[in-house]
């Protein structure tokens, strides 16, 4: 990948681009990322186009659902970050589509 790739992104995503893609390159744990991006979002003021927010919101609620920072991925912790890898890369590249449409 571009060692740039994240200039191409609209400003207000760059902090959820890069956040994500530190996942998906195994460069923070899923802990790590669930604490960051749900600090992150629940700050976050802004006012994002609808299928923006249906993208951010899809991810906060897999965040919820796997809890791997929590005892309930505790059986499996494994399995519960590979999943969150998983549906952060989805996640990733729909915001990559969706990137340029905005300002």
């Amino acid at each position: 990948m571009d060692a740039h790739w994240w200039s191409a992104w609209a400003p207000k995503l760059t902090a959820y681009s890069l956040l994500i893609r530190l996942l998906i390159d195994e460069r923070i744990s899923g802990k790590e990322f669930e604490a960051l991006f749900l600090q992150l979002y629940q700050d976050d003021p802004t006012d994002w186009p609808v299928h923006v927010l249906d993208v951010l919101e899809g991810l906060f609620a897999d965040v919820d659902e796997l809890g791997v920072g929590r005892l309930g991925a505790a059986a499996n912790p494994g399995r519960a970050e590979s999943e969150l890898r998983q549906r952060a890369n989805a996640a990733f590249g729909r915001l990559a589509e969706l990137t340029p449409a905005l300002p």
